[in-house]
């Protein structure tokens, strides 16, 4: 987690919490966002429903790798409902994200598609090329 974590009042008395999630892999981070998680108000934490999930200024996953991260936080806040869930997710979130710290889209010298290589290499380029 990051400073600048933020709990702050939302519409209706909701708690509203974001945390800055980075992978953990102390390598070239291609990835990142902020998790932003809102309690509704009048209630205890935790809640039996769980609290809303939102992921925020998000950078190098694109539109279905983020549905996926959403798809995984959902599927953690289920297994731990009605328990605390917040390092549970930024724990999810943060074992999602080192598992996609990559780069998305096409490399600009030969123009094919970033992947992860299939077969053994002698050497494997900055942009995941394998040669």
């Amino acid at each position: 987690m990051d400073p600048g974590e933020e709990d702050a009042p939302g519409p209706s008395g909701a708690s509203r919490v974001e945390v800055r999630v980075r992978p953990r892999a102390g390598r070239v981070e291609f990835v990142r966002a902020t998790l932003a998680l809102e309690f509704p108000g009048g209630g205890e934490y935790p809640l039996e429903r769980g609290p809303a999930l939102a992921l925020e200024a998000v950078q190098g996953l694109g539109d279905e790798r983020t549905a996926e991260a959403l798809r995984v936080l959902a599927a953690a806040a289920e297994d731990y409902r009605g328990l605390p869930q917040l390092l549970v997710l930024v724990a999810a979130l943060e074992e999602f994200l080192d598992a996609e710290n990559r780069p998305h889209g096409a490399c600009p010298l030969c123009m094919e598609p970033f992947a992860a290589p299939a077969r053994p290499c002698v050497r494997l380029s900055g942009c995941y090329h394998a040669y």
